[in-house]
């Protein structure tokens, strides 16, 4: 599992097909390693990355760079003997992701819980805003993921001219699945906020990828238009 936050129902058909805990962790490209993991063979009812791995700095900021205390969802920073020292022969682009102190700000929403378990949501750069209240791709995806038939998702938000953010979930379905889009969207009210509930589902045979298997959101977003 690369390239995008861990979806739940992967991990429960993981460990049901191998009888063990499937250890999950947080890393990227610009730290060697990660920089959390789940404790081994401790069983998880959730998606946390898990705990801080020695030698690392993890901190969750708002828009201004302050820290945030546990529970509450921002930015995380990271720092510590991993950390790259910069982007090869590219100092605008480092740049634009270091921070004082020797931090990195890696983009992604987080937050801890009270047992300090670090918990991935999403891009901040994908964080979708809809009558006010922030919505979190992952979250939603997830849930489409859940249900029954559906193989893969993606959700993306379309701007509306009053500032808004229309919310539109793209899915592929299992081979010879006879979709319901009703019973689709009366699956997610039951799961969702009314706020989080995308407004139009559209079916696709096949999703564009990277290279890594992750989903090119990009072009989701340029088809709608």
């Amino acid at each position: 599992m690369g390239a995008s936050a861990l979806d739940y129902s992967i991990k429960l058909r993981v460990e049901k097909f191998f009888g063990f805990p499937l250890n999950h962790g947080y890393g990227l490209s610009e730290y060697a390693g990660a920089i959390s993991v789940t404790k081994n063979h401790v069983w998880r009812t959730d998606t946390s990355s898990g705990y801080l791995v020695e030698g690392g700095e993890v901190k969750i900021v708002d828009l201004n760079g302050k820290e945030l205390p546990h529970g509450e969802r921002g930015e995380l920073w990271i720092r510590g003997i991993g950390l790259m020292p910069g982007y090869f022969r590219d100092p605008q682009a480092t740049q634009v992701v270091m921070r004082p102190d020797g931090w990195l700000a890696t983009g992604d929403i987080a937050y801890f819980d009270q047992e300090r378990a670090l918990f991935v949501v999403g891009r901040l750069k994908e964080m979708i805003i809809r009558s006010g209240f922030n919505v979190y791709p992952a979250e939603v995806e997830a849930i489409l993921n859940s249900f029954p038939g559906i193989s893969q998702s993606a959700v993306v938000g379309k701007k509306e001219k009053d500032g808004n953010e229309t919310i539109i979930g793209f899915i592929q379905l299992n081979a010879d699945f006879e979709f319901n889009e009703i019973t689709l969207k009366d699956y997610l009210k039951d799961h969702l906020a009314p706020y989080k509930l995308p407004s139009t589902i559209i079916t696709l045979e096949k999703f564009p990828l990277t290279f890594s298997g992750k989903i090119l959101k990009r072009e989701l977003i340029e088809s709608l238009n």
